[in-house]
């Protein structure tokens, strides 16, 4: 007479192995995604990180570029490029890109880093009468 099991442990030899396969095939599935994600990303994201790659690409300018844009820059997140939205507008256009150094969280490392991708295209005072 079979008896029922009251317990998860107790399954048959036939269910633990089907358990531990189905285990196996979740875990590589998502390793597999996990890996392609990764992949996707560096080569959807390797003209940003890789600027001697690409001579003459355009800059971003950093006095007038909106959050999406800056977020392409290596080491420019989403919430430090809303702090430089908020810094250009609260003091005005940047003068140069080492003044990205002014606002939190960004050090001379990162700016060096963004030196070959950035630019600060200060704009042109209109003429007063």
């Amino acid at each position: 007479m079979k008896t029922t099991p009251t317990r998860w442990f107790d399954l048959s030899h036939h269910e633990l192995k089907a358990l531990l396969c189905a285990a196996c095939a979740l875990l590589l599935s998502l390793a597999g995604l996990s890996l392609w994600q990764r992949v996707t990303y560096s080569a959807e994201f390797a003209v940003f990180n890789a600027p001697e790659a690409l001579p003459g690409a355009p800059l971003i300018d950093i006095n007038s570029a909106p959050a999406h844009e800056l977020r392409f820059l290596d080491g420019i997140g989403e919430a430090r490029a809303q702090d430089i939205i908020e810094y250009r507008n609260a003091y005005g256009p940047f003068q140069s890109v080492d003044e990205l150094q002014k606002i939190d969280g960004i050090g001379p490392s990162t700016v060096n880093r963004l030196r070959p991708l950035a630019t600060c295209l200060v704009p042109e005072e209109e003429p007063t009468e």
